[in-house]
């Protein structure tokens, strides 16, 4: 019984904090309309446009560059991903 009441919790994002055992709300929903989605998809589209700058100046990439290009891309989706795994699981 005690695992469902915790899953419900989680679930809802109320926990308790440590010190005072005060209840809390860990997540806050943004209030969204048509305009903050229209503005995140500008702001998206703009951060893709400039990833693409460096390859206007460098014809070629040594391979150092191109492990570390890698290694931050990947961190980057991991993270979402984790983000997204979470959002979803709530």
């Amino acid at each position: 019984m005690r695992g469902q009441a915790v899953a419900r919790r989680v679930r809802r994002g109320i926990f308790r904090s440590p010190g005072n055992g005060k209840r809390f709300k860990l997540f806050r929903m943004m209030p969204t309309n048509v305009w903050t989605v229209a503005l995140a998809a500008l702001v998206t589209a703009l951060a893709t446009g400039l990833g693409a700058i460096p390859f206007c100046f460098v014809k070629s990439f040594s391979r150092w560059w191109l492990g570390i290009s890698n290694a931050v891309a990947t961190g980057l989706f991991r993270g979402r991903s984790h983000g997204l795994l979470w959002e979803g699981f709530r």
